[in-house]
């Protein structure tokens, strides 16, 4: 047991091998800053060490990505905070303002995964939890306080919980999807890297 403890796991290995090996930001050439601010030798982009750290590509295209996601993020926050506004009482809405709020924090956060190098937590194991629970918690909870009540459930019941899943489950769906689709991304981008010389 103590000689599996002392095993790196395979995320700290993964982790150690990403802050091993160093490519421009921008061209993904090989190529590693040991202080201050240098030119990469293929193309030309002045980058320093900490943007090396943090940042696995500043490439312009994905930086303005990046930046398009996380105005969306905010511009559907905003939205959905207006919404909740309309819909729910004042004793009710300090509590939906705080999880929407809370909501744009991580989607925000999430849009910067775009180019940086790593994330506080793994978005496979953030999202998709979440977002099933936001999908079905209404509808199990609506379940249980109607079998408690001694009614059963309705049609009603199945319905408007079905109209309310279907979009958070795709969005879970998604979650699946994306964090595969940006790690395959990623290595399509440094694999066809320019060499230097």
């Amino acid at each position: 047991m103590l000689a599996r403890m002392g095993r790196p796991s395979e995320r700290d290995g993964q982790a150690r091998l990403a802050r091993g090996r160093r490519t421009c930001l921008v061209c993904y050439a090989p190529f590693r800053v040991e202080r201050g601010v240098q030119a990469c030798p293929v193309c030309g982009w002045e980058q320093s060490k900490q943007q090396q750290d943090r940042y696995w590509s500043r490439e312009p295209g994905l930086v303005r990505a990046e930046g398009w996601l996380r105005v969306g993020a905010l511009f559907a926050t905003l939205g959905l905070g207006v919404a909740l506004g309309f819909v729910m009482d004042a004793s009710s809405l300090v509590w939906g303002l705080g999880l929407v709020a809370g909501l744009g924090g991580l989607t925000w956060y999430t849009a910067g995964c775009l180019t940086r190098r790593e994330s506080f937590m793994d978005l496979r194991f953030l999202w998709p939890p979440l977002l099933f629970c936001i999908a079905v918690g209404p509808m199990v909870i609506s379940l249980l306080l109607s079998l408690v009540g001694g009614g059963a459930p309705t049609g009603n019941l199945w319905s408007s919980g079905l109209v309310w899943a279907l979009p958070w489950l795709v969005l879970f769906g998604l979650s699946l999807w994306i964090p595969q689709s940006l790690g395959r991304l990623r290595q399509a981008r440094v694999g066809q890297a320019p060499r230097e010389g």
